[in-house]
């Protein structure tokens, strides 16, 4: 029997669009005996126990997982098609569709198909911001306690392509923000445009104050932690964001800020921004951890005046001696802050980002009489006496998640 043509092409197309089908069959990961491999939908084997740990495969069709040597990609037959640098305890974030990777300790990148755009052949790139990426060449590490930074060499920028736009001249390099980056030269802090050039000294005035509302990130190299950091005028901040096993997802709050806290509330929104733009999800963080609220160098104190007066409207603080009227001060303070919300600020910070956060413990909480406190005159006019013993400060440890 002949077959037509056009049977024949109809048969034809649903051979390839059966073959397409089965090849883009989803496989998922799973755990066996400690070991992580991968089944498809129908529960077969297709990728057997192996790894670690195992990663959902990507759209383009790889997923990261940990072999014995370290994190890999690998494609859907369990073969490794390229090694990631490791950052924040895991592989590289893909910036601008591109990853980092090494290969003898120089520095190239891939994209989301695991495929090498730019072949490694630099000693240190920052990720791609704006379509250019901070390289330098004779470039060393030096650690510093448990930071480590990158020192000497010198600097330029690369496009996608891998090919170099920006001369390496520079002691040091950051990323492009609105077309404008900083950059060092002959020791001094300049800035320049796209083309390389510097901007007009007028401008210079100009950006420098803006900078000063910019966030400056810095990572250390041994992939513990990500310290993002503000400033403008009187007011610096600092959130460390930790990746380590032991700290994972914590992030620690440091400031030497003269602003009340509302007026740090921009500033905090830049970093939160900036922190959810580089995690790839929400669990990267799910701890934030304040010191001290009596520091006046932190601008926090306002919540310190929150816990006392909250305390003194208690009917469950005896202010005579000094305590809850039953259990540990703690425990008080921790539902006390939640119940008077003594954290406004940053409750609505975090809002607005369709998250929240609530106090979930606290130590080492402070207790003296009120005339102690510096800010006696103000509780006085709320009508508290100087023999009233209350808490007024702790560490505060908050926990974060989605709404």
């Amino acid at each position: 029997m002949r077959i037509g043509f056009p049977l024949l092409f109809i048969f034809l197309l649903l051979i390839l669009i059966g073959s397409e089908t089965q090849a883009q069959e989803k496989i998922v990961p799973f755990v066996k005996e400690n070991k992580w491999g991968y089944i498809d939908e129908h529960g077969k084997i297709v990728i057997k126990p192996q790894f670690i740990f195992a990663n959902d495969f990507s759209e383009e069709g790889i997923a990261a997982v940990v072999d014995d040597i370290g994190w890999a990609y690998i494609d859907t037959r369990g073969n490794v098609i390229i090694r990631p640098f490791i950052f924040d305890n895991g592989p590289d974030y893909f910036q601008e569709g591109l990853a980092r990777f090494t290969v003898e300790n120089r520095f190239g990148f891939f994209d989301k198909a695991g495929e090498i755009v730019i072949e490694p052949q630099f000693d240190f790139t920052l990720p791609f911001h704006e379509g250019l990426s901070a390289v330098c060449m004779e470039c060393k590490e030096k650690r510093s306690g448990e930071h480590s930074l990158i020192e000497g060499g010198k600097w330029g920028y690369i496009n996608t392509k891998g090919e170099i736009v920006i001369e390496l001249k520079f002691e040091h390099a950051r990323n492009f923000e609105n077309g404008i980056a900083h950059v060092k030269l002959d020791g001094e802090w300049i800035y320049i445009d796209k083309s390389g050039a510097v901007v007009s000294s007028s401008a210079q005035s100009k950006l420098s104050s803006e900078a000063k509302s910019s966030v400056l990130v810095q990572f250390d190299l041994r992939y513990m932690e990500t310290t993002y950091s503000i400033a403008a005028d009187t007011c610096e901040i600092r959130w460390i964001v930790h990746n380590s096993d032991v700290n994972k997802g914590i992030v620690r709050h440091r400031s030497k800020c003269n602003l009340p806290l509302k007026d740090q509330v921009p500033l905090l929104s830049k970093i939160l921004a900036r922190i959810l733009e580089d995690c790839d999800n929400i669990s990267t963080i799910n701890t934030l951890f304040i010191g001290r609220l009596i520091h006046f160098s932190n601008g926090l104190s306002e919540m310190s005046r929150r816990l006392a007066i909250a305390a003194k409207q208690s009917s469950l603080w005896d202010t005579g001696e000094g305590k809850p009227i039953s259990g540990h001060e703690n425990d008080f303070v921790v539902k006390l802050a939640n119940k008077e919300i003594i954290y406004s600020e940053l409750k609505d910070l975090f809002q607005r980002f369709n998250l929240t956060i609530e106090v979930v413990s606290v130590e080492k909480v402070l207790i003296t009489n009120a005339d102690k406190l510096p800010f006696f005159e103000w509780l006085k006019k709320q009508g508290i006496r100087d023999t009233h013993k209350l808490p007024y400060d702790c560490l505060l440890w908050f926990s974060i998640s989605k709404k």
